[in-house]
């Protein structure tokens, strides 16, 4: 069974404006918004994927220390980072880089966890318009009201806030019951 899954960033989400631009990365994770990290976490046994712009200046294992050293409790397993799938510009005329949620979807697939409906994006600006998308105001990180929100999605206690177009019209997936209107 595929556990539950946190997509991650962290810009705006374990850190605000007033932190996030500290040149010493570990200076700028908060303590009440790793707090709340490990509320979701602890509470439905999820993993972390970091799907953050972090992942391009840090390792794995980094990222594990800056967190674990932030305050996320040791027995949350990060368990890895999302693909880049931004074109360089050696591979296009122009550099571009794809919407997060496609990054998400990739690494799903990827790793054999696609059709789970036990995940969330906790994310301040996350482009696609995914489901189970938790939105954070970055002015204020990771809150007691997004933990109760992602904590009801990875639980199935909630349906997502947000329905993309393409999947309002789309077929329903293999063994789902098509929408009724």
């Amino acid at each position: 069974m595929i556990p539950p899954l946190i997509f991650l960033d962290i810009d705006g989400t374990l850190n605000t404006h007033a932190t996030m631009f500290n040149p010493d990365p570990s200076q700028s994770l908060e303590a009440p918004c790793v707090a709340c990290l490990n509320a979701i976490a602890l509470a439905t046994d999820a993993h972390i994927v970091v799907s953050s712009s972090w992942r391009f200046k840090f390792t794995l294992g980094e990222m594990d220390d800056l967190l674990c050293g932030a305050g996320l409790h040791s027995s949350i397993p990060i368990v890895g980072t999302t693909p880049d799938l931004t074109c360089s510009a050696e591979n296009s005329f122009i550099a571009t880089a794809p919407p997060r949620w496609v990054e998400i979807v990739t690494w799903m697939m990827q790793n054999d966890a696609w059709g789970s409906r036990r995940f969330v994006v906790l994310d301040d600006d996350c482009t696609g318009n995914p489901p189970n998308y938790v939105q954070t105001d970055p002015a204020k990180g990771l809150t007691p009201g997004d933990v109760r929100r992602a904590i009801a999605l990875l639980n199935g206690w909630a349906a997502p806030l947000r329905e993309s177009p393409a999947a309002a019209q789309s077929p329903p997936l293999r063994g789902e019951a098509a929408p009724t209107r």
